[in-house]
């Protein structure tokens, strides 16, 4: 049989519709190439072959309609509905028709449906038809707690990945829901796709080279925001969507993003970094779906912000919504309440005259009234409880009076123990016990030990460290020791800047000079500039009406002057003036950097004592050489491994058997092993692949390639 085009047909194992035929004459007679697009989501999606070349071709007959001539007349009315109903739910790609139940297609029909494992509400359809009327997908789906934005947002993924309008798809939602979106993608539409984290991209680096990246290696993933937003994340994200130049097609066609008010614009002043973050990556999407019960925070600024991420064409961020902008909210915003489904239920019931034959008109959502339990507790453990109150305010005094370090470990062991207390008896009663021998002990937990402890925690509980907001440990813990530096005055870690202000802002410091003192202290060790203060360490103040100003314009120079961006800390200080008075200081605390900074203009500069200074040629290599070095494929850590991996004798032969120093700092000297952040050394990819007994079992593509050369 010679392939017609739209006829079904199974090559290669796999179903296809036959798009196109082209025949043409060879030399073994007449051939056809058949352009082939298959049903299934596999890749590829469409091929073209040489059908009578197909070892294993099958064209399906096509099933022909009764013929009325011989059928002694025209088929029944109801059995016409009946057959047309099951020629569309029975075909290739079945689809219902949400409309009138007169045999006319009357909307756009739909197939998802079809492809689920989920019973689905005739209040669920909404959003997918609202969807499939956009030529561009923008839009938020804002219904009442427990109607099911999943499945609504499910039943819109399914369609167009059906029609073939998307391929490439992100899923971000807060990292306690990463699991459950994939498992009921997976379970409820029998899409896969991949939570892509810390543990699974260190995976896939293993299994592909340290150079793969999940951005581009899977095409359906389910992220969290809290992880895609930390810097380096964000930057690999960024540059796995880099296009041609000149490419009509954006680098992904659909975002999903769950709880998204967690991501909308602050009414003032500065935006979250989750904001900044879903700013940088919407606009790299073709179709956006935000899913959120509560979009409105009261804030019509927040509001449009929010709308403008979604769709900046229709939207832009204002504080005043006129007629026009809220004409189009309804375009783009599917908002119910469960008691609005309830009286359409019973509204559609009563239309049709007998509910109770034509459709359920049970409400679909309800409320039990709430039920008091009692709860009945020992007096040993309403004792215990009350001892424990007694000795949590014990210790938060106590370690309220130390230092940073030592107030966060005092907390981090007493929310320990209050964990231990609301799980069970036995185990509060275990750890109680291993805290007094710790306390009894003569060695002291040192800060690397703390901060092992507790991430190992975080991981068995679940709280995972990309849920959390990065800690930063201020420069200064106490308003005496502030003080104490202005006394001190300017030094390796401390600038003074007073602020002069005009009409139309800040006049002194200038924007350069700023951006020099930022750019030197991350280029060092870090450090702080304390703006409203003279060089003389006298406090001159900002006018408080001017201070959220004056931030502003510190966040923008560090933003726009500074190359990369520097995110310096901002700390609003209250300190006694000439006079006795309180007076506002802004402190911008800097960190370390991660990379090499300069000015926009170019400058490299570095703090030396109490001024900056530009680097020498030398000093800006080896800087560069030491900040670029955590990025080595070479010298990068393997977590996976230890010391004891490596193999000691082909170490004595390549460094002798006695060496003048100690040998794990040889080992570090020459890069080899690399002490990771919890003071643990590890073999890096350089020195396991040289070193290590079994190289293949950590980096099984991994590689070392030589070149000989002859001659001396």
């Amino acid at each position: 049989m010679v392939p017609r085009a739209g006829m079904l047909a199974t090559v290669r194992n796999r179903r296809g519709v036959v798009a196109a035929v082209e025949p043409f004459d060879g030399e073994t007679g007449r051939l056809h190439f058949v352009h082939l697009e298959y049903t299934d989501d596999h890749a590829p999606a469409e091929e073209r072959l040489l059908w009578e070349l197909e070892p294993s071709r099958h064209l399906l007959e096509p099933n022909a309609l009764p013929d009325p001539a011989h059928a002694g007349g025209p088929m029944p009315a109801d059995d016409f509905d009946a057959l047309l109903r099951a020629a569309r739910w029975t075909a290739l790609s079945p689809y219902l028709d949400p409309g009138d139940n007169d045999g006319r297609t009357r909307r756009e029909p739909i197939a998802s449906p079809f492809h689920g494992g989920v019973r689905i509400e005739s209040y669920q359809l909404v959003p997918l038809l609202k969807a499939l009327r956009m030529p561009r997908v923008n839009l938020l789906i804002a219904d009442d707690v427990g109607l099911g934005k999943t499945v609504e947002a499910g039943l819109i993924l399914t369609e167009l990945l059906l029609r073939r309008r998307i391929q490439r798809v992100l899923v971000l939602t807060p990292a306690s829901l990463r699991q459950q979106w994939r498992e009921e993608l997976w379970d409820k539409f029998a899409l896969r796709f991949e939570v892509v984290d810390r543990q699974g991209t260190e995976r896939l680096r293993r299994g592909l080279g340290m150079d793969a990246t999940p951005w581009r290696s899977f095409s359906r993933i389910v992220a969290s925001y809290h992880y895609l937003r930390q810097p380096d994340v964000l930057e690999q994200f960024l540059a796995a969507c880099r296009t041609p130049e000149g490419s009509p097609h954006l680098p992904w066609d659909l975002l999903i993003v769950d709880e998204c008010h967690n991501l909308m614009p602050s009414p003032f002043g500065e935006d979250s970094e989750l904001c900044r973050t879903l700013r940088l990556v919407a606009p790299q999407f073709e179709h956006r779906l935000f899913l959120s019960a509560t979009p409105h925070n009261g804030h019509t600024r927040s509001f449009t912000g929010l709308l403008e991420m979604l769709d900046p064409v229709r939207f832009s961020r204002t504080s005043d919504m006129g007629p026009a902008m809220r004409g189009r909210i309804e375009d783009v915003v599917v908002r119910r309440l469960k008691r609005d489904i309830n009286a359409g239920s019973l509204q559609r019931g009563s239309a049709r005259g007998n509910p109770s034959q034509e459709e359920d008109t049970t409400p679909r959502c309800t409320r039990l009234p709430p039920k008091a339990l009692l709860l009945d507790t020992d007096p040993r453990e309403a004792g215990l409880s009350t001892a424990f109150d007694a000795f949590r305010t014990a210790i938060r005094a106590l370690v309220s009076r130390g230092t940073a370090p030592r107030r966060r470990t005092g907390a981090f062991a007493v929310e320990i123990l209050g964990k231990r207390l609301l799980s069970c008896p036995t185990a509060f009663a275990d750890s109680w016990s291993r805290a007094r021998q710790g306390l009894s002990g003569a060695e002291t937990a040192t800060e690397k030990d703390v901060a092992t402890a507790e991430r190992t925690l975080r991981q068995e509980t679940g709280l995972v460290a990309e849920t959390a907001e990065p800690r930063h440990e201020p420069m200064f813990d106490t308003t005496e020791q502030i003080l104490d530096q202005l006394r001190a005055g300017e030094d390796g870690r401390a600038e003074f800047k007073e602020v002069r202000l005009g009409d139309r802002g800040v006049l002194s410091p200038d924007t350069e000079a700023l951006a020099g003192e930022l750019v030197a202290f991350a280029n060092a060790a870090g450090g702080g500039v304390f703006l409203g203060v003279a060089d003389s360490g006298a406090v001159a103040g900002i006018p408080p009406s001017r201070v959220d100003a004056v931030e502003r314009w510190i966040v923008n120079v560090a933003t726009h002057n500074c190359e990369p961006p520097i995110r310096p800390i901002l700390r609003k200080i209250l300190l006694p003036g000439a006079a006795g008075d309180d007076r506002r200081v802004l402190l911008a605390e800097v960190p370390r950097g991660l990379y090499v900074h300069r000015t926009s203009g170019g400058r490299y500069y570095v703090r030396v004592g109490s001024t900056k200074r530009d680097l020498t040629p030398p000093e800006l290599a080896r800087l560069f050489q030491e900040r670029g070095r955590e990025y080595v494929f070479d010298e990068q850590a393997v977590l996976t491994a230890a010391v004891d991996d490596l193999n000691r004798h082909r170490l004595e032969a390549f460094f002798g058997r006695s060496p003048t120093i100690p040998w794990l700092d040889l080992l570090r000297n020459t890069r080899v092993t690399f002490r990771d952040e919890n003071g643990v050394d590890r073999p890096t990819v350089a020195g396991l692949l040289t070193f290590g007994r079994e190289p293949t079992d950590f980096l099984p593509s991994a590689s070392i390639e030589a070149a000989c050369y002859r001659g001396e």
